[in-house]
């Protein structure tokens, strides 16, 4: 019960949301999602990989030295690096040498190395690598390229790691945040992070801090991995029915929170019940009427701290060291009333046990009811009992403002390894995947925003991790060296489904640094994928599924023309060097460029004759300038990034 104590009372829960059901291979992944085409520059005025820009997380499990954070001479792409460990905000910071000779936050875990390797893995030479042929066969080779690198792969990267204490989170923003700012670069990061329990409505201290640091900084999280659990009912009262019971899994052993939120201020009448499913009775409950401080403590008869509530029969229902944890009151961020119940039963001498929750609320009053990840709302057959769902499956840190929360859908069902290959059946490409968590926030926003790949994904493993419980894994891809093997696996989730989208965003803003979370929004909008997956299910995949290729081409003005003709009065805007701009507008005769700080003064001009110009902007001070250019009867605005 003191681990539940710990939880009932901690600011911020966070937990790594890890993939399990369907699985496609991040080569087909790029390329569904069209980044095969970016790093090529198809259509494009030339090919964009992330340079300039940095990639960042905040994860478990992450190997630094892999093959896949390295660059094409061996050397680390990971400038900056902070391991936050504990809950009292320990950070230690790392670059150079003392990266190199880094070995792993937990050996235990790889969550951290597959997401950042997704998000901008960049090994790109000859490795061993199970792949499928042109016509669906299974080959292994160690002479072809590795099929198996990232989004954004020459991207700099800036990762942080350790506990995933809420603050660290937080934290691990702040930190990345002011090293972007400290070198001049924008950044993006990815959180393949969450929790099922609290408000879901942005207004957790948590939420609304990454909602600032989202106004500078472009970050996704993780929709979460829920999306066929039965874990959260919502309830409009009635004065005919203004109760709801479920139960709270099927057996007596139970270690899972329930967190209740109503819509307002009023309080709801919340009981915790022992049911004895054969008697199809409740043999003991306990009930919460009105906002209370601190935690309430139910329990079995071997704890005799004062104030300890011990009803009759706990200890025949639970144990004696079974125990139920409360806390209710009216959250001062939102003004709404919350009930959260923590459970840590065990099977007592009646074996017919389950732990149930009624709310009862007034006609009009609206219930949230979550479960967390490690238990289910049921009805168990029982009457008047409410069986859950997954229709608020979403993950709670995705509910924030200025974040772009993601989805995952199908790309492939099936995947090779050194040893064998796999094939989903009952799943279906570009289908949303599954598991992948929804919800409509109170507010009624639907989440997720966005869908991408995020089964079946391939990508880098731990090497600590493989080393430490090899028969665990069933490696994809190995590179070996000396003195350390780098390898590639299989994992799925919205945990891929948030760096793949984390990475598209690293290319778009090599294409425009200055982009704002608000105006990516706009571009995934305008140029998601419409088909009939998503119009079926519409509320899984947000806006739809994302069009990296149709994304960048917007940020860089390219229109399609007629039959794929560019249109004559295009204006293209790339910086060819640090801080030297190139404009090329392919009709102009001349080309008159002015470039203005943000207050509106003029700092730089160019005029040329023909339709290639350049503006120098390396003497000007690092900022956010204003470019204007006068092509013949065309003309274009942007922001660009001097650093």
């Amino acid at each position: 019960p003191m681990q539940l104590v710990g939880l009932a009372d901690a600011p911020g829960i966070a937990a790594i949301d890890l993939g399990t059901m369907s699985r496609p291979l991040l080569k087909e992944a790029r390329s569904v999602a069209g980044v095969d085409a970016i790093h090529e520059g198809t259509g494009l005025d030339r090919a964009y990989t992330g340079q300039g820009v940095i990639c960042g997380m905040m994860d478990i499990g992450l190997d630094p030295n892999h093959a896949n954070f390295l660059d094409a001479d061996g050397n680390q792409r990971i400038k900056r690096m902070w391991v936050l460990t504990g809950s009292n905000g320990s950070i230690q910071t790392f670059s150079g040498s003392n990266i190199t000779s880094y070995t792993t936050d937990n050996s235990k875990e790889t969550h951290g190395t597959h997401v950042l390797g997704i998000m901008a893995g960049g090994y790109r030479d000859r490795l061993q690598q199970a792949f499928f042929n042109a016509n669906g066969k299974k080959q292994i080779s160690t002479t072809r390229k590795n099929n198996y690198y990232g989004v954004a792969p020459d991207a700099e990267i800036a990762p942080c790691c350790g506990t995933l204490d809420g603050n660290n989170i937080l934290l691990a923003a702040e930190n990345l945040l002011a090293y972007s700012k400290e070198v001049g670069k924008p950044a993006v990061l990815n959180l393949s992070l969450g929790h099922n329990t609290g408000p879901h409505d942005g207004t957790t201290k948590a939420d609304k801090y990454l909602a600032d640091v989202g106004r500078e900084m472009l970050i996704t999280v993780a929709a979460g991995n829920e999306g066929y659990e039965s874990m959260s009912i919502r309830k409009t009262f009635t004065t005919a029915d203004n109760t709801v019971r479920t139960f709270v899994g099927d057996q007596a052993t139970a270690t899972a929170m329930v967190d209740i939120w109503s819509f307002d201020d009023k309080p709801f009448t919340v009981t915790v019940d022992a049911y004895d499913t054969e008697a199809k009775k409740s043999l003991f409950s306990y009930e919460v009427s009105a906002p209370t401080s601190g935690t309430q403590y139910i329990t079995g008869s071997y704890y005799t701290a004062p104030g300890y509530i011990h009803p009759a029969g706990f200890d025949d229902c639970f144990t004696n060291r079974g125990a139920i944890l409360i806390k209710a009151s009216v959250d001062p961020n939102n003004n709404r009333y919350n009930c959260s119940v923590s459970f840590d039963t065990k099977v007592g001498t009646n074996k017919n046990i389950v732990p149930s929750i009624t709310v009862k609320g007034s006609a009009g009053q609206t219930a949230d009811i979550y479960c967390s990840s490690d238990g289910s709302l049921l009805n168990l057959g029982v009457d008047g009992y409410t069986q859950g769902n997954s229709s608020n499956s979403i993950n709670d840190m995705a509910c924030g403002e200025n974040i772009i929360s993601v989805g995952a859908f199908v790309s492939s069902v099936s995947w090779p390894t050194l040893t064998s290959e796999f094939t989903y059946r009952y799943h279906t490409r570009g289908d949303i995947a599954s598991f992948s968590s929804y919800g409509t926030t109170p507010d009624g926003r639907q989440l997720p925003f966005v869908a991408a790949p995020g089964s079946a994904i391939i990508s880098s493993i731990s090497t600590y991790n493989y080393n430490s419980s090899p028969d665990s894994h069933s490696i994809s891809a190995v590179l070996e060296t000396t003195p350390r093997n780098s390898y590639w696996e299989e994992m799925s989730g919205t945990s891929m489904a948030a760096p793949f989208m984390g990475g598209v965003l690293a290319l778009w803003l090599q294409a425009d640094p200055t982009l704002t979370v608000d105006e990516v929004k706009d571009i995934i909008k305008e140029t998601a994928v419409q088909d009939e997956f998503t119009r079926a299910n519409p509320h899984r995949f947000g806006v739809g599924k994302v069009d990296a290729l149709a994304g960048i081409k917007k940020v860089l003005n390219i229109g399609a023309g007629v039959n794929g003709v560019k249109a004559e009065n295009e204006i293209l805007v790339n910086e060819t060097a640090k801080n030297v701009f190139n404009i090329y507008a392919p009709s102009a005769e001349t080309v008159l460029t002015n470039l203005y700080t943000v207050s509106g003064a003029l700092a730089a001009s160019s005029e040329a004759v023909g339709n290639d110009a350049t503006l120098d902007a390396t003497s000007l001070p690092a900022g956010v300038y204003i470019l204007s250019v006068k092509a013949g009867s065309a003309s274009r605005t942007i922001k660009v990034a001097v650093r």
